[in-house]
């Protein structure tokens, strides 16, 4: 259709058709949808991924109002994930959202990351608790998939020099530091991430403080990242 080709033709302009032709096919599934997985689910549905599996237990909040984009004051009290699939119908009706509203765990990370996998192209991980995001990289190591996760946003000011490399690689990120430590052994040159490469700033009352700018330059760049990978562009 003449609209559906309008929506994708500056995507095919930098990506050429082939390019386009291969974000269009790709499923990917995306693990939080807060300050960082918001942008990511962002930037990939208005890119014509086909399908995106987003799992998130979590309600929008008051505080989610200075940095989320899905976030607003109607959708606060509201389920992320049904949000996002509203959110990805206004942009691109043709992008299918598999909505699934539950933390991860253990368990549930090895049902719909281990036993899931040949489902997915990218995993895109942007969860904030150390143990899930853990349990889920952990069932993803032994899976083809591509991996990607994301570092820190809190405490951070600067929005310059993002940095993408495998994870052994990452620094000045405490809680990529305290995620590796949790994962235990793990395949180098296997784990993407992106991070800051300032320091942190120090806890005020006890309290992580965040952005509204941060957050959503992680999430674009983890975007990024993803369509690269999705169309060959970084080998």
């Amino acid at each position: 259709m003449k609209d559906n080709e309008n929506i994708y033709q500056r995507t095919e302009h930098l990506f050429g058709a082939e390019g386009l032709a291969k974000i269009r096919q790709a499923h990917i599934l995306l693990l939080g949808i807060g300050g960082v997985g918001g942008a990511v689910f962002e930037a990939l549905v208005r890119a014509g991924v086909a399908k995106l599996t987003v799992v998130d237990g979590d309600k929008f909040s008051k505080s989610n109002l200075n940095r989320q984009l899905l976030a607003n004051r109607e959708t606060i009290g509201r389920s992320k994930v049904a949000v996002a699939k509203e959110v990805a119908a206004s942009i691109n009706p043709e992008v299918e959202i598999e909505a699934i509203e539950q933390r991860l765990d253990r368990s549930s990370a090895q049902h719909l990351i281990a036993e899931r996998a040949a489902d997915f192209d990218i995993l895109i991980d942007c969860i904030d608790d150390i143990e899930a995001k853990a349990a889920a990289v952990k069932a993803a190591t032994n899976t083809p998939l591509t991996i990607l996760v994301s570092g820190g946003a809190g405490n951070r000011t600067r929005p310059e020099g993002v940095r993408i490399d495998y994870l052994e690689n990452a620094f000045s990120d405490p809680f990529l530091k305290k995620f590796r430590k949790s994962l235990g052994d793990y395949p180098k040159g296997r784990i993407y991430t992106i991070f800051s490469p300032f320091k942190a700033m120090p806890k005020r009352d006890g309290m992580i403080a965040s952005s509204p700018y941060l957050p959503n330059i992680l999430g674009f760049t983890l975007a990024g990242l993803a369509l690269e990978i999705l169309t060959d562009i970084r080998n």
